[in-house]
């Protein structure tokens, strides 16, 4: 299950990178297991899934004032690790020095266009082209007035 951490290209120029080369050492196995088990993802697609979720995860590191909506495809994974909440707020502890907020979807709230452009533009700028089949703009959720909880 590990081949897509291995070949994962880490820039450690930016606060961005950085964040990501910590959290790609943070040992999410179990989690991934239980997602797994659970019949969210399948066993050959996981580790890719982990790979874009860590990336994730670095860019609200990077970027915490940003409103990035989340991509549907690795945002069960998110849910998943925040069930196991000792080892997520360890990690968000241990990679940034706080609490990485998550603001799941309620209602008919509209995600802003420019807001998905920009989270685009980060991720190309900290990280190259997006896997479309991760970050599609169609399964976006959760409009997330920052990664900080904050409005």
């Amino acid at each position: 299950m590990q081949t897509a951490l291995r070949s994962t290209v880490v820039p450690m120029t930016s606060t961005t990178g950085r964040a990501f080369v910590r959290l790609l050492e943070w040992d999410i196995s179990t989690i991934k297991q239980y997602a797994v088990q659970k019949g969210l993802y399948t066993a050959e697609e996981i580790d890719a899934v982990e790979v874009e979720y860590k990336k994730y995860l670095a860019l609200c590191i990077g970027y915490p004032k940003a409103a990035l909506p989340t991509p549907l495809k690795f945002d069960d994974l998110w849910h998943q690790h925040i069930l196991f909440t000792q080892d997520y707020h360890a990690m968000c502890q241990s990679t940034c020095g706080r609490y990485i907020h998550h603001q799941p979807f309620v209602g008919d709230i509209r995600i802003d266009p420019n807001a998905r452009v920009e989270m685009r533009a980060m991720y190309l700028r900290e990280f190259g082209e997006q896997p479309n089949a991760m970050w599609s703009v169609d399964g976006l959720c959760s409009p997330n007035p920052n990664c900080e909880g904050k409005s």
